[in-house]
């Protein structure tokens, strides 16, 4: 099932318009199974997500993200928008995996990617239960209750008036 929805998913993107490199800008609270599509998209591109970077960076010192997060997140950031820009420079797509909760920090983003296709890929807030197993199986990763719960409030749906040009609600249970 899942599978099936990633590929029809992948195959309406590329047909939009294959002078443009695309841009998947992925929206959603943590755990709402952002990076599972990412990992899953079938489209050639380069991804741009400070948690793999940190995560890295604590590999790198046997530490877990939670333990390197206050240490690495500037270098992570950095990282990322160096990133972003070879990735403008080669002309390809983007896979923009963070939590993008708000419309203000969306077009933010969105102003740096001038003739890129923009497609938001919305995932609404899993069921509380399924929720909170996505979030406990995240090793080393926590997020405090409180934190969770603002970024669920200010989450916001994206709109074409951001600057998207196509909006797939990608909101699946799996």
């Amino acid at each position: 099932m899942v599978s099936n929805h990633l590929l029809e998913i992948n195959f309406n993107l590329s047909e939009t318009n294959m002078n443009r490199p695309i841009l998947y800008m992925l929206v959603g609270v943590p755990a709402s199974g952002k990076t599972f599509w990412r990992k899953n998209c079938n489209t050639p591109h380069t991804t741009v997500c400070t948690d793999d970077i940190i995560y890295r960076i604590g590999e790198k010192y046997g530490m877990t993200y939670d333990e390197i997060f206050n240490e690495a997140i500037n270098l992570a950031q950095k990282i990322m928008n160096h990133n972003i820009q070879s990735a403008i420079a080669g002309n390809k797509n983007i896979v923009w995996d963070q939590t993008n909760l708000t419309a203000k920090s969306r077009k933010r983003k969105l102003l740096r990617l001038p003739g890129y296709q923009k497609v938001a890929v919305y995932f609404e807030t899993p069921e509380s239960s399924i929720h909170k197993l996505r979030l406990i199986s995240r090793n080393g990763k926590t997020i405090p209750a409180s934190v969770l719960a603002s970024m669920m409030h200010v989450l916001e749906k994206p709109t074409k008036s951001e600057g998207f040009d196509r909006i797939i609600d990608a909101s699946i249970e799996f």
